[in-house]
């Protein structure tokens, strides 16, 4: 083991430079030039890209977004007590849609009372071309009402 020294409480001195000489110019003083510190005005850095991983959750208005598409979407089952109650109206839902285009989560914004149930457990069954961001498919939230109309 290397013996420790202890630090020196001094600080290191540094030599100081030497005024600019005179000599050469018949003992006349000459101008100094001062050199500006700040650097003038420059243009910004252009923004750096990272490269987009698939699966990555992006923001469907972000550039280079193009949102996913519905591939298969089945209609949902009217359940049989809001047909005997006429009730009708449209549920409100935010799908994850997933980089295979499979609905992984939902979420309720505004429910329909007897329809919220079956308007979740169809969009839990509909498929969709993904998202991409770049040309690599993401996952992306989006906002699906689903409808609830009696047809007489």
């Amino acid at each position: 083991m290397a013996p420790s020294v202890p630090p020196s409480s001094a600080p290191p001195t540094w030599p100081s430079p030497s005024p600019p000489s005179n000599e050469g110019s018949g003992g006349n003083p000459q101008p100094i030039a001062a050199v500006s510190a700040s650097p003038g005005p420059s243009e910004p850095a252009p923004p750096t890209r990272t490269p987009v991983v698939r699966g990555e959750l992006v923001v469907l208005l972000d550039p280079g977004v193009t949102p996913p598409q519905k591939r298969e979407s089945p209609a949902p089952s009217y359940p049989l007590v809001a047909v005997q109650r006429n009730s009708q109206g449209i549920v409100e839902l935010r799908l994850l849609v997933d980089e295979n285009g499979q609905v992984a989560e939902v979420e309720v914004v505004k429910p329909v009372e007897l329809l919220t149930d079956a308007a979740i457990k169809a969009v839990k069954r509909w498929t969709f071309y993904p998202a991409r961001k770049d040309g690599v498919p993401v996952k992306v939230w989006i906002a699906q009402p689903v409808e609830f109309r009696l047809t007489r």
